[in-house]
């Protein structure tokens, strides 16, 4: 199938499945997947079942959708992903971000668990993504000037980069002072992966800038602004960088950390969608009041 084939046949499988249109559409990264636990009435939905959708292999990622109610708001909730460095193209590693946007989501929360550059941020703390490095190394197959328009006689023209959008992080971070969790804006380097970083890789990070640095979100944050939804994101420090903690990073450190990590990224979470619910983001507002009361399935 192409890209786009599996976008609607995604989008169509999720469809039928949800048991109304999602406002929230929430990825949890390494470690993070607790936070469906505070889903009021949810249903599951395994990869496996969404065709076109890769599966995720690696640990600490469930592999599976959670549907239901959280902070008043109706949400999808992607719980793991998958990577490029698994072998996925980008557009494949976006696909559920398009999918979740024709299903009906209005905006989005990309999380992920990072290594700390600098030793400020401990395990376990929460960073807002506010910019980024995108220092992935170039996808050997290619990408068509449209990505889900399959080859275009178009020529190429220099496009805005994807960012996290300004208004939902303003109000992600006035949800964190209110409930006094530390939330920092943090530099994000994004790389290919999958191996960590060696102490020289860490020095000249944090000499271009970095804050944080991991091996996913980008192309999501691709794929969400294609299909033009907003979305913010939120990291979870698992661990500092080569050469900042005298230990070697693990991958089960990471899983770890994301556990620790989920009680306050979960409050945080559920604080945002309520500020959402009442109004307090205006690019989805009116269709919230349009909504208000419609329930229903969205096939």
């Amino acid at each position: 199938m192409s890209i786009s084939e599996r976008v609607e046949a995604a989008t169509a499988a999720l469809g039928e499945w949800l048991p109304e249109r999602p406002v929230a559409y929430i990825v949890l990264g390494s470690g993070l997947g607790r936070l469906t636990d505070l889903v009021a009435s949810p249903i599951e939905l395994p990869f496996r079942d969404v065709p076109g959708l890769p599966v995720a292999t690696v640990a600490g990622h469930a592999g599976k959708f959670v549907a239901g109610r959280l902070g008043g708001l109706p949400v999808l909730i992607q719980a793991g992903r998958p990577h490029g460095y698994e072998g996925h193209p980008r557009e494949v590693v976006g696909l559920a971000v398009q999918a979740a946007a024709r299903a009906g989501a209005r905006f989005g929360v990309l999380t992920n668990s990072v290594g700390a550059l600098r030793p400020g941020s401990g395990p376990g703390t929460l960073a807002l993504l506010a910019d980024l490095l995108d220092l992935r190394a170039p996808d050997p197959r290619g990408r068509p000037p449209r990505s889900l328009g399959g080859a275009s006689r178009e020529p190429r023209s220099p496009a805005p980069r994807a960012t996290f959008d300004p208004a939902l992080s303003a109000l992600v971070e006035d949800a964190a002072v209110e409930l006094g969790i530390s939330l920092p804006r943090a530099v994000y380097a994004s790389v290919t992966g999958p191996s960590y970083e060696t102490p020289a890789e860490v020095r000249m990070l944090r000499r271009l800038g970095a804050d944080l640095v991991a091996m996913s979100v980008v192309a999501e944050l691709e794929s969400a602004a294609e299909a033009g939804l907003p979305v913010v994101g939120i990291s979870v420090v698992s661990n500092l960088a080569s050469g900042l903690s005298g230990e070697r990073p693990q991958h089960a450190e990471v899983v770890e950390a994301g556990g620790r990590a989920a009680s306050a990224l979960g409050r945080l979470i559920v604080r945002v969608l309520e500020r959402v619910a009442r109004g307090g983001f205006s690019r989805v507002a009116p269709d919230l009041r349009r909504d208000q009361g419609a329930t229903g399935r969205n096939g």
